[in-house]
């Protein structure tokens, strides 16, 4: 399996136990964040490939949990997702989609320092 692939199955992964009757919400998405970062990480060159393919499980919600980017972003701090995010939520306002503006924003918000003031992910606890 290719890192792209990979990084659909653990979006789809990540979805899964999410969703099960035994999840404790955002914390279950932890080990998959953190396994997508190593992977980006060990494939500089798939960079574009993996931007592209966190926009489609954000777009697609049939592809996986999209809640994925969320600890993604705040760890790897792409500007490419930031700028994306941006024009989104921009548009998002322009056409009344407020089901969709909070999805930017929320990705928006992961890029600041003290995003999990709340300590829900282990990673990130100092």
């Amino acid at each position: 399996m290719n890192p792209i692939e990979e990084f659909f199955c653990l979006a789809k992964e990540a979805e899964l136990k999410s969703h099960s009757a035994d999840s404790r919400g955002d914390p279950d998405l932890e080990p998959f964040c953190l396994r997508i970062v190593e992977l980006a990480r060990a494939h500089p060159e798939l960079r574009s490939e993996f931007g592209d393919g966190f926009r489609k499980v954000v777009r697609d919600h049939t592809l996986g949990e999209w809640e994925i980017i969320l600890l993604c972003m705040h760890i790897l701090r792409w500007s490419e997702i930031k700028d994306w995010a941006e024009l989104r939520r921009r548009e998002c306002i322009a056409t009344n989609d407020w089901r969709g503006e909070p999805v930017y924003r929320h990705i928006l918000e992961a890029f600041e320092e003290d995003w999990d003031k709340d300590g829900v992910y282990d990673c990130l606890r100092k």
